[in-house]
């Protein structure tokens, strides 16, 4: 039992559309056209005071290119769209609330926690406000309002702990409680401001515009409003920011055209009077034309701008990405797939059939090639295996091992290496010694006795008798942090361990970059040969062997020797580390026609760790390439050569 959504109201919801289509393309792209097309009609026709500025906000919408991906991404955004457009006009539409409207106040701000927690930030200030001055309910009566209003999230919340164990998604912890600094942190958080506005600058002038409207107008009502757009900016700096770029900037977008749209309907109701009529007339003429030219702009920067700065300034390639720029997920997604994948997916699903014909043509095979080969409890880094795996080949009855923690509730509780390349929001952790037979087998195997008592905690929660007296007070004992200073035992152990290997680590190291990048067989060897003199353990000497293996075949094209040092290599327990030295001996034999020996090289090591698409993908081809030759050999054929190609 565990959490891994951060939007529990969105997934509540495509759960029940889900019912009716079984099919997930469908559910996200029904529900982003239905909420954000409802949160485009209160904008354009209860916020608006006039046609041409409803018009012109629509441009605003279409000009954005971040606001328009994400109206459709199967993400919590449309939520928050029409969620936030129904909270100010039920705010800002009533000078004085009424019971009704107070009950309205705190329910949104329920859904709007459920949809995704952080976003209440943006709305508290105006919460607070309403209840506090913008009624005359006496105040003993405006709190139980309040409380009937939330139970919606207390509630979902009191089934968390009840259910999984913990009052926040699983995702809160792994993202949050990585051991990160703050300081890297708000590096990551300005840097994701500057790709998004690179990306779509609209992100930047429509709230800008919103800002200076707002402070000509010196319209208070507006101000709880701008403190929450402020301290969520704050909020979005502190936490890194996203890997998507424009995630968490396109709800202050939308909730900027909305008071875009409020001041000009209150500019226009109530003009001042201090201004001449002509000079007024110029004004409210001058508004619509800015609303035009920064229409213009965001086209002309999406269709001629936006495809270079991808390319130059936002890395595509998620591999790749640094903590120093966010990606434009969706563009990303399409050099993989092509715009029209889901929408065979959608046919396919209303013709009732399977729908992943017609999506995930590439990697579909390489995941039957894995049930094939019958594994379980693999641990898979590559995203788009991961992606595949969650539901287009739920029938195959695989499990993963989230490396980034978001669905593990063991390894979202575990700090993160900062000094190793990390991405926001996906912070590889380390799986510790024994934790992938754990998953495989439903049994604790974890080599380290702190960690093997805390999961064995956690085991307890997920798979214990759900109202057992035992579970509950494990429950309570884990949230206090009772249990935290077994976590503090393991990773100090971890520590230590590293620092101990830390001279050897440093020479394998060195000894890596002069085989891939600088290809200096002489350097490569000389520096391995060292690293040998100072740590003898069998685990080091392996992963020594492989090495060499990698500096024969490739740069001295020694192929036979290169086999013999992935034989010692492998000599031992297999590791993650050593599954990509599997898979080189696995392919040179495969090559000289040996698959009767090659195949059983890659199962073993899909079995032990899939960190590689690659390795599927070779054990797909050996098998297809075995059943050919197995078809066209004759019965007289099949007692000769057994295992070598025709």
């Amino acid at each position: 039992r565990t959490t891994a959504t951060t939007c529990p109201l969105l997934t509540l919801l495509q759960a029940f559309v889900f019912l009716f289509t079984d099919n997930p393309d469908v559910c996200g792209l029904l529900l982003g056209l239905l909420f954000s097309g409802l949160a485009a009609w209160l904008l354009l026709f209860r916020f608006c005071p006039s046609p041409a500025t409803a018009w012109c906000l629509l441009g605003l919408m279409v000009s954005s290119h971040s606001f328009m991906s994400f109206t459709t991404a199967g993400l919590e955004n449309p939520i928050l769209f029409f969620l936030g457009a129904v909270f100010l006009h039920v705010y800002l539409r009533n000078p004085l609330l009424s019971k009704r409207q107070l009950l309205a106040i705190a329910l949104l701000m329920a859904f709007l926690a459920m949809a995704r927690s952080d976003s209440v930030l943006i709305f508290i200030p105006m919460a607070v406000w309403a209840y506090l001055a913008r009624t005359r309910i006496s105040f003993w009566r405006r709190v139980p309002i309040g409380m009937a209003g939330l139970l919606p999230f207390v509630a979902w919340t009191a089934f968390s702990v009840l259910y999984y164990g913990f009052p926040f998604p699983n995702t809160f912890y792994a993202k949050l409680h990585t051991g990160i600094s703050t300081a890297d942190y708000a590096t990551s958080g300005l840097w994701y401001h500057v790709s998004s506005w690179a990306l779509d600058p609209m992100l930047l002038l429509v709230p800008v515009l919103f800002v200076a409207l707002f402070v000509k107008a010196r319209n208070r009502t507006l101000v709880p409003l701008f403190i929450g757009l402020a301290f969520y900016e704050l909020y979005v700096v502190s936490i890194g920011g996203d890997f998507m770029a424009g995630r968490h900037l396109t709800q202050q977008f939308f909730l900027s055209l909305c008071g875009i749209a409020f001041l000009l309907e209150n500019r226009m109701n109530n003009p001042p009077r201090t201004v001449s009529p002509r000079t007024e007339n110029n004004r409210t003429r001058a508004i619509p034309i800015v609303l035009v030219v920064l229409t213009g702009i965001g086209l002309s920067w999406s269709w001629f701008i936006a495809p270079t700065v991808r390319k130059q300034f936002l890395n595509l390639k998620i591999a790749s990405s640094t903590r120093r720029s966010a990606v434009d997920e969706r563009a990303y997604y399409l050099t993989w797939e092509p715009r029209s994948a889901s929408w065979r997916a959608i046919l396919a699903s209303i013709r009732e059939e399977d729908p992943r014909a017609g999506l995930y043509r590439t990697t579909y095979p390489a995941i039957c090639a894995a049930r094939r080969a019958g594994f379980k409890g693999v641990c898979f880094t590559d995203v788009v295996m991961m992606g595949t795996l969650v539901w287009k080949c739920a029938d195959l009855h695989l499990f993963l091992t989230d490396v980034f923690g978001l669905s593990d509730p063991l390894l979202s509780h575990l700090k993160v290496d900062a000094s190793r390349r990390w991405r926001i929001g996906h912070a590889e952790r380390r799986i510790p010694k024994g934790y992938h037979q754990t998953v495989g087998s439903g049994r604790n195997c974890i080599d380290d006795p702190a960690l093997h008592e805390y999961y064995d905690k956690l085991l307890l929660v997920m798979t214990g008798k759900l109202f057992s007296r035992e579970r509950l007070k494990t429950i309570f004992d884990l949230n206090c942090g009772r249990y935290d200073h077994l976590l503090k035992e393991y990773e100090s152990r971890q520590n230590a361990d590293k620092a101990k290997s830390g001279e050897s680590l440093d020479l394998l190291n060195e000894a890596w970059m002069a085989f891939h990048f600088e290809a200096d067989a002489e350097k490569a060897l000389d520096l391995l040969n060292r690293a040998d003199t100072i740590d003898d353990s069998p685990e080091f000497s392996r992963i020594s062997h492989y090495y060499r293996g990698c500096v024969l075949e490739d740069l001295q094209g020694d192929n036979g020797a290169a086999e013999t040092e992935y034989e010692r290599a492998l000599a031992g327990i297999w590791t993650k580390e050593l599954v990509p030295c599997a898979d080189r001996l696995a392919r040179l034999k495969a090559i000289r026609g040996e698959f009767d020996s090659a195949i059983p090289i890659w199962e073993k090591a899909i079995r032990v760790d899939a960190g590689s698409s690659a390795i599927l993908w070779n054990l797909a081809v050996a098998y297809r390439t075995a059943d050919a030759a197995a078809k066209r050999k004759t019965p007289d054929e099949a007692t000769e050569g057994e295992g070598n190609l025709p």
